[in-house]
């Protein structure tokens, strides 16, 4: 098959997985997970820091993709400590929380894509 022919083929599944998200973004997506509760404690933290304590003047157009991606990532698990502390129950060792999926995914592609 030729090289041409498959970028048409990817271009309609890519189109096909648009119109797929179109469908599950209008359902309540939520997973219940488990963490260690050290990770849900710092994450917890996270959610409570101030960030705008730091006086820090912050320019989002001049940041490298590393620096965006950098936060982006922060401010997914502060969104997950949000989540720990509102839904989050204790078990042993463990936290169980519903999250998101979109921060479930964060999370898996940071873990697979690190730097």
């Amino acid at each position: 098959m030729k090289i041409r022919k498959l970028r048409r083929i990817w271009a309609k599944d890519a189109e096909l997985l648009v119109k797929i998200g179109r469908e599950l973004d209008k359902q309540p997506l939520e997973v219940t997970v488990r963490l260690p509760r050290a990770l849900a404690s710092a994450a917890v933290r996270s959610w409570n820091r101030d960030d705008d304590d730091e006086n820090v003047e912050f320019d989002a157009t001049k940041e490298t993709p590393r620096q965006k991606r950098s936060r982006h990532r922060a401010g997914t698990v502060a969104l997950i400590g949000n989540s720990v502390e509102l839904a989050g129950k204790k078990r042993g060792r463990e936290v169980k929380v519903p999250l998101d999926p979109w921060f479930i995914a964060d999370a898996l592609r940071a873990f697979h894509d690190q730097d």
